[in-house]
């Protein structure tokens, strides 16, 4: 079974038997919830196994709608857009303008006055064309596997969309013996059903 095309908040909220507007998030850090599920539960749900569950973000995207990125989801974080923050560089300090200093790498490395700025405000200034509607939902926690939890891209969870498919999700030894045992002809009913078709 493979995943559709659907914006990312409409699945979870499916999965949590909801409406997108009636999701909530209740709590924070480790107390986090989506309505009655915990944070800790979902994240596990949407990385478990081998599943690298990706997405596509509206913000980034051709003029004929097509995904200019993809990004593997690593969770959801556990404080809403709004309230979310990260350090970026001031692009006006000597360190900033040094033509040595690497431009990739934590901010405090890059910058001389790193500011703090929520995913939401950061968004409304870099994509004015973009609005948020939802920021009081969590951010959609994306990159590479071994990046350290606090230095993760943070995507709001309303512009994010499952690209199609993906595997919906793994298959067990027992469910894929069902689907086999389902899905089997006996050699005599496939060579007559390939005479109906060459006929």
């Amino acid at each position: 079974c493979m995943l559709a095309a659907i914006r990312l908040d409409e699945f979870v909220a499916q999965k949590l038997r909801q409406r997108p507007h009636q999701l909530r998030l209740v709590g924070r850090g480790a107390e986090a919830r989506l309505g009655d599920v915990p944070i800790a539960l979902i994240n596990k749900k949407l990385t478990e196994g081998k599943r690298n569950t990706k997405v596509s973000a509206r913000h980034r995207t051709s003029h004929d709608g097509r995904p200019l990125m993809e990004y593997v989801v690593r969770g959801l974080d556990t404080c809403p857009c709004n309230e979310a923050t990260f350090l970026e560089v001031c692009g006006t300090c000597a360190k900033c303008n040094d033509p040595a200093v690497p431009k990739k790498g934590p901010a405090e490395d890059r910058c001389g006055m790193p500011q703090q700025i929520t995913v939401a405000a950061w968004f409304a200034r870099q994509f004015p064309n973009v609005h948020l509607h939802r920021p009081d939902l969590p951010c959609v926690l994306v990159g590479p596997q071994n990046e350290p939890r606090g230095g993760r891209p943070k995507l709001p969870l309303e512009l994010c969309s499952l690209l199609p498919g993906q595997p919906a999700q793994e298959i067990g030894t027992t469910e894929l013996q069902a689907m086999i045992k389902e899905t089997a002809a006996k050699p005599s009913q496939r060579f007559s059903d390939i005479d109906l078709v060459v006929l």
